[in-house]
């Protein structure tokens, strides 16, 4: 098993939100309806995460089950604190969703938008203090 720096060990406790939708999409994450390999899920993370660190919370946010407004104002908290130039409202939320689901956030720090990093990924954005970089799709 891989050694991960003392900033992640010696931390009290993570806090990783996931938002992200129960809507189904295609084996490689996409809506197109192709035969790719199977996508690392929401739930492939969460159980490596939870045998990889210790001390965390792990939260998931699926969109549909929260009231509108407040999706809104936590995913426009959420951009002004990492500094993103974007504002959501009722008539850009459905396109925004499109674009950044899931979206994982790491103690209110933006880690990994539009795709489920592996454990080991996301591990090494945090030590790194960097995004996971975006993966390409078949589309």
């Amino acid at each position: 098993m891989r050694k991960y720096m003392s900033s992640i060990e010696m931390r009290f406790e993570m806090k990783i939100k996931i938002y992200d939708t129960n809507k189904k999409s295609s084996d490689c994450g996409c809506s197109c309806g192709c035969n790719s390999a199977p996508q690392y899920t929401r739930e492939d993370l969460i159980k490596d995460l939870s045998n990889k660190l210790t001390d965390i919370e792990i939260k998931t946010v699926i969109v549909e089950d929260v009231e509108t407004n407040s999706i809104i104002d936590n995913l426009n908290e959420l951009f002004k604190l990492n500094g993103e130039r974007i504002t959501v409202n009722k008539n850009t939320l459905n396109f925004t969703l499109s674009k950044i689901l899931p979206l994982i956030v790491v103690d209110n720090k933006i880690r990994c938008i539009n795709s489920t990093p592996t454990a080991d990924e996301l591990i090494d954005a945090i030590e790194k203090n960097t995004r996971v970089r975006m993966k390409t799709s078949c589309c």
